[in-house]
């Protein structure tokens, strides 16, 4: 406050640090009902905890870091939120592993340790929150969604009582999340993601089943188990009779056309991978 607010009263200011400080006294939770009081650190989930974390993560690395020119020699730019940083790094792997050592040996003394870092090669991914960025061979950004290993992508058991509109909701906002991250030009065309997410194409293609990693292969088996009994329903087999899937006229007798194409985003060219069954 004092740096970037200096016509703030001095009065003002103290109230708002005795709510801050009301504020992190006052986090407490019941578990076996019994009620419990934090007595040290933010409170996770609290209304105030990213700005606090925030304000003391910078406060340390700009005293202890960003201040140190010798130390900050090989940092071109630096980007952080909370406890999530990134930045370009001129130099070799080595260097900025003794980078990340000295950077660590600065702030052990406030509790604070860099335990996971990675430097990439231009052109190469690297990630920073939900975004995996890189800069190719011309100097221009691309970015692309991230997901974490342990992340099982569940948003809604699809058995849940919830009203309908917050099914699609969920799909809405999880499209547009994608619009916003994603920006070459590959996920215009719907071959880059890092999510499983179904996109209804043209009759002749079926439903394109966008997909990544191997931890995707459940969902493919499910998926391919379960068509018969789709393709079988009232709402798909209306659908084939009005648009000419499956009918003698599209396709040989002893072939059906798969309700699902599936996509292998990552590939040089895309590649679609269907079943016919007999």
């Amino acid at each position: 406050m004092d740096e970037c607010r200096e016509n703030w009263d001095p009065y003002f200011k103290r109230w708002m640090l005795k709510l801050v400080d009301l504020s992190l006294r006052a986090s407490v939770g019941m578990f076996n009902e019994s009620w419990y009081k934090q007595k040290r650190g933010v409170p996770t989930g609290g209304s105030l905890c990213v700005q606090i974390a925030n304000i003391a993560v910078y406060y340390i690395m700009r005293d202890l870091v960003y201040s140190d020119e010798s130390l900050m020699e090989h940092i071109k730019s630096v980007k952080r939120y909370i406890d999530d940083g990134s930045g370009a790094f001129s130099g070799t792997k080595r260097q900025f592993g003794e980078f990340i050592k000295k950077v660590n040996d600065k702030i052990s003394c406030h509790g604070l340790n860099i335990d996971e870092h990675c430097i990439e090669d231009p052109g190469e991914y690297v990630a920073f929150l939900d975004i995996q960025f890189c800069f190719n061979g011309d100097g221009n950004l691309k970015t692309d969604l991230y997901v974490k290993e342990t992340d099982s992508r569940s948003y809604l058991y699809d058995g849940s009582s919830h009203p309908n509109h917050t099914f699609s909701s969920i799909v809405y906002s999880t499209s547009l999340r994608l619009r916003r991250i994603i920006n070459n030009s590959a996920a215009s065309n719907h071959t880059t993601t890092n999510s499983s997410i179904l996109v209804p194409t043209s009759p002749d293609s079926g439903i394109r089943v966008i997909s990544t990693y191997d931890s995707d292969k459940d969902l493919r088996d499910v998926v391919m188990n379960l068509e018969p009994a789709l393709t079988a329903s009232r709402s798909f087999s209306s659908a084939e009779s009005s648009s000419g899937l499956g009918s003698t006229q599209s396709a040989p007798p002893t072939k059906k056309k798969s309700l699902f194409n599936f996509v292998n985003p990552f590939a040089p060219e895309v590649d679609i991978y269907t079943r016919s069954s007999d």
